[in-house]
């Protein structure tokens, strides 16, 4: 039998199994739907619910499609994004040479900005003078239009203000008081803090040094500033909270008793709950109940200022010396000169200092090593400036222009 034959009895023992009650199509009707999908046993719907009034030639659905549109229709925000400003062409990639003149820049004003943080520090010792009188005066005017017995005077005082403040540096000496005084004493304060090599947030030891400029005015400052050295007030102090933790994998020796080794008094114990109260009754102290300028001092002092800030937040700083910013203006900001260890700088400077990683005794170290660096330099430069001032003074080549009356002042008043 053909496949495509089916027998009526057999469907309706079917649909008596399924207890279904139908009355099937006559055969001939059952067998035109099965004529017209000979591929399948069973029609499909598409075929059975289409309609033949509707023709489906692609030239017929083609005609029923839409014509295309010609104009485009912008979306409303798309008419807002037009009405607005054009915007600006994007600015052209940087040559190489306009990148190199930018890293060139950048790094002289960081040059700049240490060399004014040396100057500073200078100031605070009395080894300069004040920052207003250390430029030499300019033409009140346009230099180019400038009558000429007007750029004589001024090329005179000029003159006169150089010698002045070379006669001031040929008065300093290690055996006498600093020439200068300043605006203002400050109190310097060198701040060291020791945290645990595996969590920094772990507070081990805080190391205080206090230095009143003050006292240095009258005092001179010996070989190296060894008797301005003597009057560094150190403090230690321990915390409680981690006594138990050490740090033995970046040091030297390995022992981990640095905390135990305070050199220059006696380390006091307390809870880090404690520490701001104990900061600030030594600053009170120091300060004239807050009365003086504050100066933090510290080597690498980026690190340090965090905790300070965090801890100490009361504390109206006037100023911030960083000893590594100071070693590399003193060796002209040499490459080698960078990233220096303060142990290394101690050590270049001829300073004896002792008991590394013990906060007490770094921080009383860092007053130490920014004391050796302002006395050396004052010494260098006065010894430029007496060659300077001798090669002036024995120049009969270019002789000076004479001076109006009333530019000298009695060396009594310099």
């Amino acid at each position: 039998m053909d496949q495509n034959e089916i027998d009526k009895d057999d469907v309706e023992l079917m649909l008596k199994a399924a207890k279904l009650t139908v009355n099937p199509p006559p055969k001939d009707e059952w067998q035109e739907l099965i004529d017209e999908f000979p591929d399948s046993t069973s029609p499909q719907q598409s075929s059975l619910t289409q309609d033949p009034a509707i023709e489906t030639t692609p030239e017929a659905v083609e005609e029923q499609l839409p014509a295309p549109v010609e104009e485009h229709t912008a979306h409303p925000s798309e008419a807002r994004d037009s009405d607005a400003a054009p915007s600006s062409p994007k600015k052209p990639w940087p040559t190489k040479e306009e990148r190199k003149q930018k890293k060139k820049a950048k790094r002289q004003d960081k040059i700049d900005a240490i060399n004014a943080e040396f100057k500073r520090a200078q100031h605070y010792f009395g080894l300069r003078c004040r920052p207003e009188e250390a430029a030499l005066p300019g033409p009140p005017g346009d230099e180019e239009n400038q009558k000429p017995e007007l750029k004589e005077i001024d090329t005179a005082v000029a003159r006169e203000k150089m010698l002045r403040d070379e006669l001031f540096e040929q008065k300093f000496s290690i055996d006498n008081p600093p020439p200068y005084e300043p605006s203002t004493y400050p109190i310097l304060v060198s701040v060291d803090v020791e945290a645990w090599e595996r969590n920094h947030n772990c507070v081990t030891e805080v190391g205080v040094s206090t230095l009143d400029t003050k006292v240095l005015n009258d005092m001179p400052p010996g070989e190296l500033g060894a008797n301005w050295m003597e009057t560094i007030d150190a403090k230690h102090w321990i915390m409680l909270d981690y006594i138990d933790l050490h740090n033995t994998e970046f040091t030297a020796d390995g022992d981990g008793n640095h905390k135990f080794d305070f050199q220059h008094g006696e380390s006091l114990e307390f809870y880090i709950e404690k520490l701001p109260a104990r900061f600030n009754e030594v600053l009170e102290t120091v300060s004239d109940n807050w009365k003086r300028p504050i100066v933090l001092v510290g080597h690498n002092i980026a690190s340090d200022l965090n905790f300070i800030d965090n801890v100490f937040a009361e504390i109206e700083r006037a100023d911030v010396l960083d000893t590594q910013h100071l070693w590399q203006a003193l060796n002209d900001h040499s490459p080698q000169a960078t990233q220096v260890s303060l142990k290394n700088v101690c050590g270049d400077l001829g300073l004896k200092c002792t008991g590394w990683h013990n906060a007490g005794n770094d921080a009383r170290n860092t007053m130490q090593a920014l004391v050796a660096m302002m006395v050396c330099e004052a010494k260098m430069r006065h010894e430029m400036a007496m060659k300077k001032y001798a090669q002036i003074k024995d120049d009969e080549d270019q002789p000076s222009a004479p001076l109006p009356a009333g530019v000298l002042e009695d060396e009594s008043s310099l």
